[in-house]
């Protein structure tokens, strides 16, 4: 589904934990990703938002990454990246979401171009 809607991963990165690289496993093979995964290490479930924006901002030269992460860090990460803190997302498994990002400043400004539960993806 996400490929239907010209989602092209530059990078693919997921939490070290078992859940989250399966995952992102399986988010490579839908996307014919071929190359190695990324462990982010801030991508943990008791991990920040402003630890995976860091992180981000590092991988600078990547045009369009995918990340597999754990509740409540994505919900959390998901307002973080919309600049939007008081703001909650109801992230169930295997949803993705699709946030562009136009500058890696300091604070991210997000904008939500689309959100894909699992009972839509069926």
């Amino acid at each position: 589904m996400a490929r239907d809607a010209g989602v092209s991963p530059s990078l693919i990165a997921s939490s070290p934990y078992l859940r989250a690289m399966q995952t992102a496993e399986i988010a490579a093979k839908e996307f014919g990703w071929k190359a190695d995964i990324l462990r982010l290490p801030s991508l943990v479930p008791h991990g920040t938002p402003e630890a995976v924006w860091g992180d981000i901002r590092d991988l600078r030269a990547e045009s369009a990454v995918v990340l597999a992460g754990h509740q409540p860090l994505m919900s959390y990460l998901a307002a973080y990246l919309l600049n939007a803190p008081g703001l909650i997302v109801d992230m169930k498994k295997s949803a993705l979401l699709r946030i562009d990002v136009a500058s890696l400043g300091p604070t991210p400004r997000g904008t939500l171009r689309w959100m894909v539960v699992p009972k839509l993806a069926r």
